[in-house]
């Protein structure tokens, strides 16, 4: 997801690749996080305009998941204490791609520099998906049991 909000008037929908029991959180292709209707009305009350949800049908169901977009970005890597590379040199892609993150090993969050959002991703990692303390703590509220959180 690009952190801004997307235009969509055709109906989506996802199918399966692993199936078993549904989760409130699920992660799919290119770690896109799907909710289900609990999660995606706990977070539209809570966090507001920090997040689009876009509802997609699965294939076989008749219960729809919602895909969560963080739509806020902030510079709060904490670079002295990551491990990362970032995109140099004269390809195109890297010349496209100056100055962000090629690949982060190790990831440490500035707090100071999240911009106080619950929900974001890093500036130039979109990969990774930061949630506060207070959020992680609404998510366990609602009853989510499939969820493993990593201090940052």
């Amino acid at each position: 997801m690009s952190c801004r909000a997307a235009a969509t008037d055709q109906r989506l929908i996802a199918s399966i690749k692993r199936p078993g029991k549904r989760t409130e959180i699920a992660f799919g292709a290119i770690d896109l996080p799907y909710v289900d209707r609990e999660m995606a009305d706990m977070l539209l009350r809570e966090l507001g305009n920090e997040v689009q949800l876009v509802q997609v049908g699965v294939a076989g169901s008749d219960d729809p998941v919602w895909i969560v977009n963080a739509l806020h970005e902030e510079p709060c890597l904490d670079e002295s204490n990551s491990r990362f590379t970032k995109w140099e040199g004269d390809s195109i892609a890297a010349r496209r791609m100056a100055g962000k993150y090629r690949m982060v090993v190790k990831l440490i969050v500035d707090k100071n520099k999240t911009g106080g959002h619950d929900i974001l991703r890093p500036w130039g990692w979109h990969p990774a998906l930061i949630i506060s303390e207070r959020l992680k703590l609404l998510i366990e509220g609602v009853g989510a049991t499939s969820s493993r959180f990593i201090l940052v």
